[in-house]
């Protein structure tokens, strides 16, 4: 057992190999690292859970710890869902098989091996799949909970993904199990989401001596409206009935970053200097009262939903994703690893030569995933052949996971290719194991 999952890790660790380190995210990596080392929490951006996840793996040390944890937790996940679908109890072969494809030809170990909670969003529905179906005692089934509730905790889009991908799986499950059973699995994963939303507010009110779920999501939000082009419509149309903050702001259609980051054209930072928690404490009022009122208007408010949808769309037919890269992240490493500093200088991410192998993972994981759709299609609509209450399981709940996070980040997020990617790995994976099982039979 430990040679196989040993053996796994190693291959899951491709891309960081590849590069020459772990894969870092302009400022986010290090951001979750210095939330969970120095318990700051200063903007309240991200999860101050995954900083402490973070700080502990890496023991102050290195960022190869962190990514050879996540790359060994990512590795016991999946051989046992390989397992349960394939009802097998030994499938080292095939398990090795298919690992091999993900990571040479799928984005997975992209996210095995970076700093970011990102990988979480897939492994999630692998951990209710066992939980649900997995031949466990208590104890293993009671982890299996506590794992799920850590890991939706990992990122603060992954409750809304979670809740809206359950809520999905929840109409399945009343439509095909039964009433007792469902309702079995209704209590747990109606919990999951709102349980780990408890703990993140409780972890801040603990650690902060506040209790919030995230500070500046009356920014991101703002910011998405403006991305959107409907905070520019809205001012446009109402700044001379009711003006407000940002009407002597209102000089163009601003993108998602431009509005969050960039300080020349960010009407955060041109009101109230840097993007700091006080900044974010004088901007919640302001912003808070221009998105209620854009939101409270059908007009604005179909056209926000009109745009979310049609985001979806674009991040479900988005199979790019680019890696930021150069000298915007090696000053942290001053800060806080500077023995580490030097085998990221030497890394394909700092000198920009990660973008043929992006290109070509991009390229192969889309001729996977349409592969991995026909073939199941085929299997179940052509050959008529009966898959069993298991496997349809596995397969309708990485399908509500693929579909909500594609609406919750369409609709909330900017569209950027991370956000598809770092989950879609699962439609090859699904398919490669309807391969294992299903072909003979065929």
């Amino acid at each position: 057992m430990i040679i196989r999952y040993t053996i796994s890790t190693c291959i899951l660790l491709f891309y960081a190999f590849f590069n020459g380190y772990p894969l870092l995210f302009i400022g986010d990596s290090f951001g979750y690292y210095h939330y969970g080392r120095y318990f700051d929490h200063d903007t309240g951006a991200h999860s101050f859970i995954y900083g402490l996840f973070v700080a502990l793996c890496s023991l102050h040390k290195s960022f190869w710890i962190v990514a050879i944890t996540q790359c060994w937790l990512t590795s016991v996940i999946l051989y046992h869902t390989a397992a349960l679908f394939l009802n097998k109890k030994n499938i080292t072969g095939v398990y090795y098989l298919i690992i091999i494809v993900l990571a040479l030809f799928t984005s997975l170990t992209k996210y095995t091996g970076k700093i970011m909670p990102d990988l979480y969003t897939g492994l999630i529905p692998c951990c209710i799949f066992l939980l649900f179906y997995g031949n466990y005692n208590k104890y293993i089934k009671a982890a299996l909970y506590i794992l799920v509730i850590i890991f939706i905790s990992f990122h603060n889009s992954f409750v809304f993904v979670c809740a809206c991908s359950f809520g999905l799986y929840i109409i399945y499950m009343f439509r095909n199990d039964k009433l007792k059973q469902a309702r079995y699995y209704l209590w747990i994963l109606v919990s999951l989401p709102i349980l780990s939303a408890v703990i993140t507010i409780t972890t801040h009110f603990v650690f902060f001596s506040k209790p919030y779920f995230n500070k500046v999501s009356h920014i991101y939000l703002l910011a998405k409206l403006s991305d959107m082009g409907i905070l520019k419509k809205y001012l446009d149309e109402n700044c001379d009935i009711k003006p407000n903050l940002l009407c002597k702001y209102n000089q163009g259609y601003l993108l998602f970053n431009d509005f969050m980051y960039n300080s020349a054209t960010s009407p955060t930072h041109r009101e109230y200097g840097y993007y700091s928690a006080q900044a974010v404490e004088l901007s919640r009022e302001p912003y808070t009262h221009i998105i209620n009122d854009i939101l409270s208007q059908p007009k604005y408010l179909s056209l926000f939903i009109f745009k979310g949808l049609s985001g979806t769309v674009k991040l479900l037919a988005d199979f790019s994703n680019y890696e930021q890269s150069g000298d915007i992240m090696s000053w942290h490493f001053d800060t806080y690893l500077p023995n580490e500093k030097i085998f990221y200088v030497h890394s394909k991410q700092y000198h920009d030569k990660l973008k043929p192998l992006e290109t070509f993972t991009g390229t192969t994981e889309f001729i996977l995933v349409s592969m991995s759709i026909l073939y199941m299609i085929y299997i179940t609509q052509v050959l008529k052949i009966r898959v069993d209450q298991t496997c349809t399981a596995f397969i309708i709940l990485i399908s509500c996971t693929v579909i909500s996070n594609a609406l919750v980040c369409g609709t909330l997020a900017e569209l950027v290719g991370r956000f598809s990617q770092r989950l879609i790995w699962l439609i090859p994976y699904a398919g490669m194991l309807f391969v294992a099982k299903y072909y003979s039979i065929k």
